[in-house]
């Protein structure tokens, strides 16, 4: 990937020989390009490589890496993506000297990179507090670096299909070398170990600015964002035509500290969670709403629900048939996901599948604005001299650097110029005229593009529900140890629809928002059997059986699921109790009371009065917050929030 032009003069030598053969072309693409990293490679750390496509390598394509010694062993391929597609790989230590890059399939040569490792590799670290930049822009944003940001962030959250990963907070997992491909990616020790480490700590709504801001500061890629309002019932917030920027100077003499400064308390700091659900068709946005396609939904995709959580695409798993499957006919039996990770006001960082439960989309009423969206392209340009002028009497006693700095800026792009780029092109609103059901549906098909036998489908939607459950847990459990470290003093409540909205130990341990969605994802469970009568096509069923039919059996299998499913929670004293998936059904009406962390563990989990669960409960919501839950119990019934007062 060529992101800087370097001129370098040769001194010539007159030979008595003919000149020796020029080198092979070695060159890479827009749509097929490799990355080296870090950004100086030296003798002292591994290089990694990176092949990055929109088009999926073939089976057998290799890396073909020479250096001064002649061939040397690239490291082991990991696959990633699609699309875009990667094959990265890890070397040892390589000598000094320069090396070329060749990756190759049966058809030929796909791209060329050479490179070299020097035997020293500093970095400058420091910044000029108010004159420089939080970091200089040195590349520009194109499908080169989208297609790698999409595999950063893939690769930052990989894990087992059955597992359930969590990390708090975020920058727990920018500091494990072997997940995150830019890894102390500028030589200064910002991924840690050690005191120069990044501390970042993103809520939900901050989460996929971090990670922007992250990547591009890595990369010297212009940066921008925007303040928004919060919007109100009827009416979608509307963002500043004002653009923030890593042109803003530095407020700390480090690099690493700069830049931190900037992304937490800036960048982060001027985002909330109405900040995504922006107008589908606003201009003034740092998102805009794409295509429900592929291309489109791609890792580092983001998705903004209707009422504030953001969660971020992380990869999809193709449907297949397994080799257990004996029958062809049969279909599939082992279903497409796909998984996106999302952070909580506490904290943590988690990944869940998509489904109607846990991805919410509008229904009647809501106002449009929410929807699957892209980071929205940035590039840096000359200031007009008029703004320039302005900016430089307010600072007239600035130094030559600062002035520097300000004849330039940061101009997003509009939505007619990225249909009209080639790099992007997907802007769509057509998120926006889907009915709610047929979101879900068009989404399924392009999940699960061939039908399934309902008893697959069944298990795919009870293991969603199953993981939503066990990250309650994690998030309950969290709030009872602010508990244990503040001596249990009660936590203040807000009042009305600000509960969903605060900030404080309330927004970060208190439940409102997950307990909404996890009684939609008990809906949408107990609905799933309805399903197979609403669009029997969608199903593989046996011939001549009916419909309706295979709903009551589906329901009979749904309970006996539930009940097999267990996971255990720690009561007050310690103790372990278990419960399964079925008595979350059961309890659905008690989990519209249940998001106070000011009650005990047992309630927060629905025991009921004079049962054994609840006997070690020793802390209760006070009464006049238990008033207050009563009187906001409707909209946990109906499954909507109140609009924004």
């Amino acid at each position: 990937m060529r992101w800087t032009l370097l001129v370098l003069g040769l001194m010539a030598t007159p030979l008595a020989s003919a000149k020796p053969p020029a080198p092979a072309p070695c060159s890479d693409s827009r749509d097929a390009a490799i990355v080296v990293l870090p950004r100086s490679p030296d003798v002292r750390r591994p290089v990694r490589l990176i092949y990055v496509a929109e088009a999926a390598p073939a089976d057998g394509t290799r890396f073909s890496l020479t250096g001064p010694t002649g061939e040397v062993p690239a490291g082991d391929l990991l696959r990633l993506g699609g699309p875009p597609y990667g094959l990265v790989a890890t070397t040892t230590t390589l000598p000094a000297g320069r090396y070329e890059l060749r990756v190759m399939s049966q058809k030929g040569e796909l791209a060329c990179e050479r490179f070299e490792v020097r035997r020293k590799s500093g970095a400058a670290t420091r910044r000029r507090v108010g004159e420089d930049p939080v970091w200089e822009v040195r590349n520009r944003w194109g499908q080169e670096f989208e297609n790698l940001y999409s595999l950063f962030i893939e690769a930052l959250f990989e894990a087992p299909v059955d597992s359930e990963p969590i990390w708090r907070p975020l920058h727990v997992v920018l500091r494990e070398q072997p997940r995150n491909l830019l890894f102390d990616y500028l030589n200064m020790g910002e991924d840690g170990p050690g005191k120069s480490a990044l501390h970042l700590e993103p809520d939900c709504a901050d989460f996929p600015v971090v990670l922007r801001g992250y990547f591009a500061w890595k990369f010297g890629l212009p940066f921008a964002y925007r303040q928004c309002s919060r919007g109100a019932s009827g009416r979608a917030p509307t963002c500043s035509d004002d653009v923030g920027s890593q042109l803003r100077f530095a407020e700390k003499p480090t690099r690493v500290r700069a830049f931190e400064k900037f992304i937490r308390w800036r960048a982060a700091g001027s985002t909330h969670s109405a900040s995504g659900r922006a107008a589908l068709e606003a201009d003034d946005t740092d998102l805009y709403p794409v295509e429900l396609k592929r291309r489109s939904l791609r890792p580092g995709t983001v998705y903004a629900d209707p009422y504030g959580h953001i969660l971020m695409i992380q990869k999809w798993i193709p449907q297949r048939a397994s080799s257990k499957a004996g029958d062809a006919s049969q279909g599939p039996d082992v279903p497409g996901i796909l998984f996106a990770v999302d952070a909580q006001p506490d904290g943590t960082v988690g990944r869940r599948r998509f489904w109607e439960g846990s991805f919410l989309f509008p229904r009647d009423g809501d106002v449009d604005g929410a929807g699957f969206k892209r980071h929205r392209p940035v590039r840096i340009r000359r200031r007009p001299a008029q703004s320039r002028a302005d900016a430089e009497a307010r600072l007239a006693d600035a130094g030559e650097a600062a002035l520097e700095v300000l004849k330039w800026e940061i101009r997003p792009y509009t939505n007619v110029q990225i249909r009209g780029t080639a790099d992007w092109g997907d802007f769509s609103t057509e998120q926006g005229k889907l009915a709610h059901q047929a979101f879900y549906d068009r989404m399924d098909a392009l999940i699960n593009p061939v039908p399934m036998r309902p008893e697959i489908a069944l298990k795919a939607v009870m293991d969603a529900l199953t993981e939503e459950v066990r990250r309650r847990v994690q998030s309950v459990g969290n709030a009872e140890e602010w508990h244990a470290s503040n001596r249990g003093r009660s936590i203040p409540m807000p009042e009305a629809s600000k509960i969903f909205q605060t900030v404080g130990p309330w927004e970060d341990y208190a439940t409102p928002s997950r307990d909404m969605r996890l009684l939609i994802a008990i809906d949408t469970v107990l609905a799933f059997p309805g399903r197979i009568v609403r669009s029997p096509e969608r199903f593989l069923l046996a011939s001549g059986e009916p419909p309706e039919a295979v709903k009551t059996r589906i329901e009979k299998a749904l309970l006996a699921d539930a009940r097999a499913r267990k996971f255990d929670y720690a009561r007050t004293d310690g103790s372990t109790f278990t419960l399964t998936v079925g008595d979350v059904l059961d309890r659905k009406r008690a989990f519209e009371m249940t998001y106070n962390p000011n009650d005990c563990l047992e309630l927060r989990w629905g025991a009921l009065e004079g049962t054994a669960e609840l006997a070690p409960c020793k802390r209760r919501a006070p009464a006049d917050q238990v008033r207050r839950m009563e009187s906001y119990r409707s909209w946990f019934a109906k499954r909507r929030r109140p609009g924004r007062e």
